[in-house]
């Protein structure tokens, strides 16, 4: 059994960061824009934690996972070459000179530990230690301390007077208190001391004559402290980057991208390296709420008089719920309020009781109040007002009157359009993104940081060259022997290597007939058997039954009355539902949903309207591609000899993934999700998906998963795999100790009770290479054997024809547990049940908590 795993790291932004390397040709920067962007720009972000607080008060060894040993100096396959990485030296300032950082810039830093009443979040915290700097003195040191937010304090020399609290005065808006008051801007701080952090441990590491401490983990912590300080207090940041306005762009619905700077120490052969990287994620737009919720719905100032339904007021409030704003019309403007919620009327139709002189109450509208009391005409009468929450009651406040914040990151999922337009903007030329990472340095303010300076430390400015290799492409197979080599990952789609038999299928239109007409849609059916059939599938039904179902009734039921007509059109069960939606939406998550948990499965292949109506052979190539896989074809292997490893001995190859609940979803289970390969080739999987505890990453079930895994390879194959590839994706360095603790043994224990036991191209900007981690390999790899082989198989995706950043089994299983996300949303819905997950294969449940469904479904 070999098993590899795929690093990921977060950094809580919507671009989803993983690990990555940037890199550029060294030789040939002058040829960049003219050149495949693979081989010169990959990128690497690596991260550690943000909020970390430890303490130690003995040296002690870090238990490192003892992950499987290079067997010999490394691959020497491919063409070689070298390449600019994103990694900047750590220098040391050292009487005057500067060198290279092998001893690191201080002999010494001191831990400290801090407290702050009340509790304020790490933004204000720092903001408020910012305000230290001026009385630091007071606990006897000169040099500047910096602070990570939450507990965590480093500082170069001893601090002397610690262990009583000081009370600092500094003005942080409160939006929880209606009057001025000096209480609310005192807080009172206190600092005890944590450790001596001998920074020769780490330099012993680094020149691997020691092993990695305890000592180690918090001297790169706190040099990351030092490195993001001052940027942080400057700045705003999500996660481990730092963003900026200039140069945001629009993403529509509200929101805009700004782009930002990852940054992260990191140890390397010898010496530290920062690590810098571009990044960018959504904001939401500020200023007048007015302006922002016309963008929201995209309407113009001259329809507010028509009022707005519920469809609006949801997608305002998706945005604005839990943003924070000002108000105009008062003194008190730079008080923040918190966005509670959105009325569901104007402020002419928004009531609440005003007490009157007499001691009684009566009902006055938003709009009547603010013309009495504040002798103020609203413009925008019908515009909702924003809600905040007032102990019991909720205070709305006219739209027009309210000023939102700028510089507030949008944690909600993107929809279709801004996902595309994110996409779009993020997508540089690698000579580009080199400008810009280069740029960062002075955006960061590398050569005047003061805390930099404090600690004795200087950033590089070039970037080290650092041998590659680029690896040769297998040869891809298709029907009749037919054999094609890739050229910078892509490749023409030629005859299926084994094309289906198309007997019954139709076409259902979830749009109005007087937007897509009948005609037109029979034009694209036409098109599709044309090019379909040209590439291997046999269409015995060239004249499909065309249907227009109930656009606002059930669409489980829509589904079951569209099968039977099909049915009774083609005399023959139902193979295939090809749907045209007019866009993405919200409809494609429900639809699939309730297709591929009804009894039996339906299946379907989707396609875009707004797509279709542009859309050229290339297209339907690919659909068709997607249509053979699903009803069990085969659309390519790759050629003799290009994956012995699986040739020679029945394998199977594992891919797994865990997705968790979007920021700010409580109460919903994560989903693990393992695909297996079935046949001799690794070109069809099938998987099990499993629920599992909330941001639970470990596969704790596993053997329950693969005992039902290897029934299936039996009964498709009719052996057992005498090997087993097993490809983990998301968990972080962290973690493998767990995952080999848990998620290896359940897979072989899983064989035991059977009694057995035996990259891609940039379509768009830069592309981002992926991080390997061999973590068991009782299979005797040499490098250049895994690495080929990895790389090989990365060219096996049914779903198109160009090369993966990652092999197809963890795709496969990454697609999978986000598809039986729209099962249990479609199930919270009301829409359908999370436990009739159908498909090939069997069905239950298990696992703990009360909560865990898995099942078995084919990958389409």
């Amino acid at each position: 059994m070999s098993s590899l795993k795929r690093e990921y790291n977060d950094n809580g932004d919507h671009s989803h960061a993983k690990t990555t390397r940037t890199n550029v040709d060294s030789s040939q920067l002058q040829r960049l824009k003219d050149t495949p962007p693979i081989e010169y720009l990959a990128n690497v972000k690596l991260e550690t934690p943000t909020d970390m607080t430890y303490q130690q008060d003995e040296k002690r060894t870090i238990q490192l996972t003892e992950n499987a040993r290079r067997p010999d100096r490394g691959g020497s396959v491919g063409r070689h070459t070298k390449v600019l990485a994103n990694f900047f030296p750590i220098k040391k300032v050292s009487g005057g000179s500067v060198v290279v950082i092998v001893i690191l810039p201080t002999d010494t830093i001191y831990h400290y530990d801090v407290e702050i009443e009340p509790k304020i979040p790490p933004t204000k915290a720092r903001t408020l230690w910012r305000h230290l700097d001026s009385i630091i003195g007071n606990y006897g040191s000169s040099h500047k301390v910096v602070f990570d937010g939450y507990k965590n304090a480093f500082a170069a020399e001893e601090l002397v007077a610690i262990g009583q609290a000081k009370t600092v005065q500094l003005e942080l808006n409160d939006s929880k208190r209606s009057k001025p008051s000096a209480k609310k801007n005192e807080f009172r701080i206190k600092i005890l001391f944590v450790a001596r952090i001998e920074m020769s441990d780490l330099h012993e590491f680094l020149s691997c004559n020691g092993p990695f401490t305890a000592q180690c983990q918090t001297a790169l912590m706190a040099l990351n402290v030092v490195l993001t300080y001052q940027p942080f207090t400057d700045m705003t940041n999500v996660g481990r980057s730092v963003y900026m306005a200039d140069g945001a762009c629009d993403l529509t619905g509200g929101l805009e991208k700004r782009n930002g700077i990852f940054q992260s120490v990191r140890p390397g052969q010898g010496v530290c390296y920062t690590n810098i990287d571009t990044t960018a994620t959504a904001f939401i737009k500020g200023g007048v709420a007015v302006k922002v919720i016309e963008d929201i719905i995209r309407r113009r100032d001259n329809n507010h008089h028509r009022g707005f339904n519920r469809a609006d007021i949801y997608q305002i409030e998706r945005v604005l719920k839990g943003c924070y704003f000002k108000l105009q019309h008062r003194g008190d403007t730079e008080r923040r309020f918190k966005v509670a919620n959105i009325s569901p009327d104007g402020a002419d139709r928004t009531f609440f009781n005003q007490e009157t002189n007499d001691g009684g109450s009566r009902k006055i509208s938003v709009q009547e109040y603010y013309s009495q009391a504040y002798n103020i005409n609203l413009r925008y009468p019908s515009m909702p007002c924003l809600g905040v929450k007032s102990r019991d009651k909720t205070c709305y406040f006219p739209a027009e009157l309210c000023y939102i914040d700028f510089g507030q990151h949008y944690k909600k999922k993107l929809n279709e359009q801004q996902t595309t337009a994110m996409i779009k903007a993020t997508a540089v030329l690698p000579a580009d993104r080199l400008k810009y990472i280069r740029g960062s340095l002075e955006k960061l303010k590398i050569d005047s940081n003061p805390y930099l300076k404090a600690f004795n430390l200087q950033i590089s400015k070039d970037m080290p060259a650092v041998p590659a290799r680029v690896l040769p492409p297998p040869r891809i197979k298709f029907q009749n022997g037919g054999e094609i080599v890739p050229q910078c990952g892509s490749w023409e789609i030629g005859k299926f290597t084994r094309g289906v038999e198309l007997k019954s299928w139709g076409i259902m239109v979830f749009e109005r007939e007087d937007r897509i007409h009948q005609g037109q849609v029979w034009k694209v059916a036409q098109r599709l058997v044309q090019v379909i059939s040209g590439r291997g599938i046999n269409v015995h039904m060239t004249n499909p039954k065309i249907i227009y179902p109930q656009l606002h009734a059930d669409v489980g039921a829509e589904l079951d009355s569209g099968r039977m007509q099909i049915e009774s059109h083609c005399r023959s069960q139902c193979q295939l539902i090809v749907i045209i939606l007019p866009n993405r939406g919200h409809l494609y998550p429900r639809l699939k949903a309730a297709a591929e948990t009804r009894s039996p499965a339906v299946i379907t292949q989707c396609m875009l309207w707004n797509k279709l109506s542009k859309a050229g052979d290339p297209h339907y190539r690919l659909v068709g591609l997607k249509i053979n896989m699903k009803l069990g074809g085969t659309n390519s292997t790759l050629g003799r000899n290009q994956v012995p490893f699986i040739e020679e001995k029945p394998t199977m190859i594992i891919g797994a993934d865990v997705t968790h609940p979007a920021p700010g979803e409580t109460g919903k289970p994560s989903i693990a999700a393992v695909v297996s390969s079935c046949d001799s080739y690794g070109a069809k999987f099938f998987g099990r998906i499993k629920s599992q505890y909330s941001r639970e990453e470990v596969i704790e079930e596993m053997p329950v998963l693969m005992v039902d895994l290897l029934k299936s390879f039996k009964a498709k194959t009719g052996h057992h795999p005498k090997r087993i590839l097993f490809y983990r994706d998301g968990v972080s360095e962290g973690q493998f100790a767990e995952i080999m603790r848990t998620e290896i043994p359940g897979i072989k224990s899983a064989c035991q009770s059977l009694d057995h036991l035996q990259s891609h191209p940039g379509l768009q900007g830069t592309s981002r290479s992926t991080l390997y981690h061999v973590l068991l390999d009782e299979n005797n790899f040499s490098s250049d054997g895994i690495q080929q082989l990895t790389f090989n198989l990365c060219h096996m995706y049914a779903r198109s024809p160009k090369s993966l950043s990652i092999v197809p089994a963890v795709r496969y299983a990454h697609m999978l547990s986000y598809r039986a996300r729209y099962f249990l949303d479609n199930y919270e819905s009301g829409y359908g049940t999370a436990a009739s997950l159908a498909g090939e294969g069997s069905t239950g449940s298990g696992g703990s908590g009360g909560n865990t469904t898995y099942g078995a479904v084919k990958i389409a």
